[in-house]
């Protein structure tokens, strides 16, 4: 679909990675992509290793975050606070969640409610 990164489940994949990506930077571990390029993705595996995102993310939130500690940056000898690092992963997702949503409404398919609200109510957080 023109204006989106790709197909529904090559934009999951890419989110999921960088998500990992993010991830491995937060917690200070070097990145290893779990993803090999050209590797047709398959939702079983993109849904495994989503619950197992879903789970590293509330260990990283249930601790200190401390969101002005500094992460080294992609080049140089630069540092990027951890708290712009959480809020790129957010702000990434998010924009991909929306090109997933383009193409099923193109396709004329009704797009599933992927705000936080819903994610809460789905999740036992939040009744409606």
């Amino acid at each position: 679909m023109p204006g989106t990164y790709g197909t529904i489940t090559a934009t999951l994949r890419h989110i999921i990675d960088c998500e990992m990506d993010f991830l491995y930077r937060l917690f200070g571990r070097e990145s290893a992509s779990p993803s090999q390029p050209g590797e047709p993705p398959r939702l079983d595996v993109l849904m495994a290793r989503a619950a197992l995102l879903a789970a590293a993310w509330e260990d990283f939130l249930a601790g200190d975050v401390g969101s002005e500690r500094p992460l080294e940056a992609d080049e140089g000898d630069d540092t990027i606070p951890a708290g712009v690092v959480i809020a790129v992963a957010l702000y990434h997702g998010s924009e991909h969640r929306a090109h997933i949503c383009t193409i099923l409404g193109a396709l004329g398919h009704e797009p599933p409610d992927v705000t936080p609200w819903a994610y809460a109510i789905a999740s036992g957080r939040m009744r409606a």
